[in-house]
């Protein structure tokens, strides 16, 4: 019998392998349910094989803020103030009580790529490996033992810094989340498949992650 219950639990673990990156990536209505699993599919699976599933529910928190940032837009970014507010707007709604927001005309700080305790937002130049498939890209430092952030970059290209969506997607990065390939989610990893869509990324969310990454 425990031979039959191995032989089921890995046939069952190889079609969720198979049919889950399908289900995950086909597009989602309006109505449907934050989770694409309810307690009954999850009741005869194994922890390794629910963890799996459960991993797909959200996006995940890689890192977490200890102290709310400030954020810098420095002016060659080509950020506009109204498109700066309208992002910080649209995490500010969600929990996130971020309050500083400044516009640098090119201070030293912008130079040297901001400072500990700030999100600097820049444009892309030469010593950025953002290759030619990205419109934007976020860089994090965090501490590797408690995996607290210390500092974050945002670097834009000229002309593209105004696109809808493209800072809110960006600030998710900078304040700790990954991608998540939900249709029309702002953190899909595919600018036009990015939409408004924020399951799983209120404040509320955010400190029950930054929990479970502490350990408690």
């Amino acid at each position: 019998m425990g031979f039959i219950r191995l032989f089921w639990l890995r046939s069952r673990l190889l079609l969720l392998v198979l049919v889950l990156p399908l289900i995950l990536s086909a597009p989602h209505s309006a109505a449907e349910p934050q989770s694409l699993w309810d307690d009954a599919d999850l009741q005869n699976l194994e922890p390794e094989i629910i963890d799996v599933i459960k991993f797909r529910r959200k996006p995940i928190l890689n890192s977490y803020w200890e102290t709310i940032p400030s954020i810098r837009i420095c002016i060659d970014s080509g950020v506009s103030s109204a498109r700066a507010s309208q992002a910080m707007s649209f995490w500010q709604k969600l929990g996130y009580p971020l309050e500083n927001l400044f516009f640098d005309d090119g201070s030293v700080l912008c130079n040297v790529g901001g400072v500990r305790g700030e999100i600097t937002v820049m444009l892309v130049n030469s010593d950025v490996p953002i290759g030619n498939s990205h419109l934007a890209i976020t860089r994090t430092w965090h501490n590797n033992i408690n995996n607290t952030l210390t500092r974050a970059q945002i670097y834009v290209f000229g002309g593209l810094a105004n696109k809808p969506r493209l800072l809110e997607h960006e600030l998710g990065h900078a304040l700790g989340w990954g991608h998540y390939n939900r249709y029309l989610h702002v953190m899909n990893s595919e600018y036009r498949l990015t939409g408004m869509d924020t399951n799983g990324l209120t404040w509320g969310e955010y400190i029950s992650d930054t929990e479970r990454l502490k350990g408690l």
